[in-house]
């Protein structure tokens, strides 16, 4: 009860700094709201019941601070025209969105800790049906990895995978992809993700956990090789989350350790990567002069914050349109039918795509992306921010414990893990299409018995 009360007044000091956040830029007053993320962090992660740093809390809350809070600290004072942030925004902004980034987190984390604590009370995750007894993983595992094959080699034929290797367009660009070949990477994306996680099951046969891990890792090697890190981060996450939780606890060392190679690694394919680009090449920094240009991919989003909380306040809220492609995309072709039925540009069915242009005009070959916050910001202000936040908060909460033997919250648990870090800077429906085609998936195969033959 006690880390519920200390979220509670958190929520209430963010909250009046949102009030009384100046219109100007303000140093010591973006310095006061990182410290408060800082601190009301640490204080979660040493007072919560479940000591286990190898996390999604951990990915997401170490992703959201670089993502919000590096910039107008160690960047904007030094070098404001930072790699994208060249691009015209409006400067006396930058308090306000950052005090509204860490109201955001601290919904976020009030909601989970009290969700933490009614478990706590309730033993909820002992009382739990045990379905994981009635379900075969070998035979699971096997027909997920005939959907990820028969998915690849679509995307294959469909010229998906030349064009990623040719050209990689990041996920959050915004720009609606068209032709078949997405579906066919929705599709081997979720059963890559599936198999990530599940192969550490303890029903797992060995043999089968081997094949299985030599074919994530040959399908992070090749994502990477064409400049893609999405999927392949998102990869890794499930690995070190489910390994530590069903294999071996991963100490604190050894956990800081992989997020530092991990950030570096990231860091040296993402230089590699724009160096040769020609799409945003004027505005990228090719010399790494900062500790803070390791996280260079996801500082770049604080400028997303900006421009999509100012044109809230100049031209209005979207009332959930800019959430609309994010939210109908589990859903095939939808945004493309929506589109022709209104009429309306794709951009403005995405935060990303208006985002972009309002920057680039229509029908830009690169995209800007978007951020977690402004992406409900920019929908329903404030109260926005509280709903999708503390439902964020909720689900993790719940997904934490009631996935202890129940396969659907399972796997709503490791999509959220997968997209940890990817999340702040994408929209916040842009991971339901992987979680949703992941329980079907899995629906279909665990309620219909459909058989398979050994491999």
């Amino acid at each position: 009860m006690i880390l519920v009360l200390i979220n509670i007044l958190f929520c209430i000091i963010s909250f009046v700094m949102v009030l009384v956040a100046p219109d100007t830029y303000s140093y010591g007053f973006c310095i006061a709201a990182a410290s408060l993320f800082l601190i009301q962090n640490i204080i979660y992660f040493i007072l919560r019941k479940d000591r286990n740093a190898v996390c999604f809390e951990s990915f997401f809350a170490i992703a959201f601070g670089l993502t919000n809070f590096i910039y107008p600290i160690f960047y904007f004072p030094i070098n404001d025209s930072f790699s994208v942030f060249v691009l015209d925004f409006n400067f006396s902004i930058i308090s306000y969105a950052t005090a509204v980034a860490y109201f955001a987190y601290s919904v976020y984390l009030l909601f989970l800790s009290i969700v933490e604590y009614k478990v706590s009370l309730s033993s909820e995750s002992d009382s739990i049906v045990m379905q994981e007894d009635f379900i075969d993983y070998n035979k699971l595992l096997k027909q997920i990895f005939l959907i990820a094959l028969m998915s690849f080699m679509g995307y294959l034929v469909s010229g998906g995978y030349a064009s990623l290797s040719s050209e990689y367009q990041d996920s959050g660009s915004g720009v609606l992809e068209k032709g078949i070949s997405p579906y066919f990477y929705v599709l081997f994306f979720t059963s890559t993700i599936l198999i990530a996680f599940l192969l550490f099951k303890n029903h797992v046969l060995i043999n089968a956990k081997i094949f299985y891990f030599v074919f994530i890792i040959a399908t992070v090697l090749l994502f990477l090789s064409s400049g893609s890190r999405t999927l392949p981060l998102s990869l890794v996450l499930c690995l070190i989350v489910s390994f530590n939780n069903n294999v071996k606890k991963i100490s604190f060392p050894v956990f800081a350790l992989i997020v530092c190679v991990g950030i570096v690694i990231l860091a040296f394919i993402m230089y590699t990567r724009t160096a040769v680009s020609d799409k945003i090449g004027a505005f990228n920094d090719s010399d790494i002069t900062s500790i803070w240009d390791f996280a260079f991919d996801l500082i770049i989003n604080n400028r997303n914050l900006y421009t999509l909380i100012d044109h809230a306040h100049t031209s209005g809220y979207t009332y959930g349109s800019s959430m609309l492609g994010g939210l109908l995309a589990p859903i095939p072709f939808a945004v493309g039918s929506l589109v022709s039925i209104t009429g309306i540009p794709p951009e403005y069915f995405t935060s990303a795509g208006l985002n972009t242009y309002l920057e680039l005009g229509f029908n830009s070959q690169w995209g800007l992306g978007t951020n977690l916050v402004s992406d409900v910001y920019l929908a329903f202000g404030l109260p926005g921010v509280v709903f999708f936040f503390g439902l964020l908060g909720y689900l993790i909460g719940k997904a934490k414990y009631l996935s202890v033997n129940n396969i659907y919250w399972h796997i709503c648990l490791y999509i959220f893990v997968s997209y940890a870090v990817f999340m702040v800077r994408g929209g916040f429906f842009d991971s339901f299409r992987f979680l949703i085609w992941g329980l079907v998936i899995v629906y279909v195969f665990t309620k219909f018995k459909l058989k398979t033959t050994d491999y």
